[in-house]
């Protein structure tokens, strides 16, 4: 029986971060389990209860936390700890990688959140001004026989512009959010995979979390005495993420026909060309491990430093944007006062 999912994201990596450490200590994982349970809330209690009776009955910790919904990111670590007995290394880059994750969930809510907010409120500005107070002025004009100027035409058409545009960016907000959990979500992992490579910016953070994946887990198998073939045939078997299963399939059978890993990965359109350098580079000094470390290191680095480049470009865009609008609204009330007090 699956349990209910009430560990987020901040719940597992601060578990996985106490236990990576207890092991560290000397602790077994039971113990380690054992005695975090007992500072946990009651609905966690009960799933590491359950948890700890699960392994009893020699089921695995990754099909344990499976069972209570822990993150497929922290499973797919799991799955190749088992393969290759480094357990706290599993533990350690697993609570990384939720770490991260943590931080840019907590960036985009951060430089989102005031925003969307402003941009809330202002349409509903928008939407009372267009709908009542600019009627109420193109009557007083019609009543006054004045001629508005061409400056408050310009608001005029501005506001009635940006009315409509309100519409149109709710439809396809919407449109966007039923294709994503009707369609997108029921496609299969390939399938995902090849829609977001065809889109300019996503292309990209597409490329790099696959390359990042791929190079962390296949330097701990080689690290830990498995061959090329034996790592890629690890890959093919695991179904927790399923898309470096077919990745690994196409890999094996290209290896097969005589073709070279690094060629093969170049070819590939799910990897950075980089990636193909560094295996290259490492077979040729028979430090493959090494280097796919080191560069899966350097990819999340690189990955959060254009993050926060593009954090910087588009936040002040966001608030100049909104600026001008709170300065149109303004002057969408007054200009024609004005210049009714000056005809009159």
């Amino acid at each position: 029986m699956k349990s209910k999912k009430s560990w987020n994201l901040v719940d597992q990596q601060q578990f996985l971060e106490r236990v990576c450490s207890l092991l560290k200590k000397g602790y077994t994982l039971p113990e380690a389990i054992r005695l975090l349970s007992v500072s946990m809330s009651k609905s966690k209690k009960g799933d590491l209860k359950k948890c700890l009776y699960w392994m009893s009955q020699g089921e695995a910790i990754r099909t344990c936390l499976e069972r209570i919904k822990f993150s497929p990111d922290v499973l797919s670590y799991l799955y190749f700890a088992e393969k290759h007995g480094d357990l706290v290394f599993a533990l350690k880059e697993s609570t990384k990688m939720i770490e991260r994750k943590i931080i840019q969930i907590e960036k985009v809510k951060q430089i989102g959140r005031y925003p969307l907010f402003l941009l809330f409120f202002m349409s509903i500005i928008l939407f009372m001004i267009q709908s009542f107070i600019m009627p109420q002025f193109e009557q007083v004009y019609q009543t006054m026989n004045i001629e508005p100027s061409l400056g408050i035409q310009s608001l005029f058409i501005f506001f009635f512009v940006m009315n409509k545009s309100i519409y149109i960016v709710a439809f396809t907000g919407g449109a966007f959010l039923f294709y994503y959990k009707f369609l997108f979500k029921r496609k299969t992992a390939v399938q995902q995979a090849t829609i977001l490579l065809k889109i300019p910016l996503v292309k990209t953070i597409t490329r790099r979390f696959i390359s990042y994946y791929f190079s962390i887990q296949m330097s701990s198998l080689l690290t830990n005495g498995f061959s090329i073939y034996e790592s890629l045939h690890l890959f093919k078997q695991q179904s927790i993420l399923p898309l470096f299963q077919d990745i690994a399939k196409v890999i094996i059978k290209k290896l097969r026909n005589g073709e070279k890993l690094e060629v093969v990965v170049e070819n590939s359109p799910y990897f950075d060309h980089e990636l193909a350098i560094v295996i290259g580079y490492g077979q040729a000094n028979s430090q493959l491990n090494r280097e796919l470390y080191t560069y899966s290191q350097l990819l999340i680095e690189q990955t959060e430093g254009r993050f926060e480049k593009w954090s910087a470009f588009f936040q002040p865009i966001l608030f100049i944007g909104l600026g001008a609008i709170v300065l149109m609204v303004y002057l969408s009330l007054m200009m024609p006062m004005y210049q009714m007090m000056n005809q009159v």
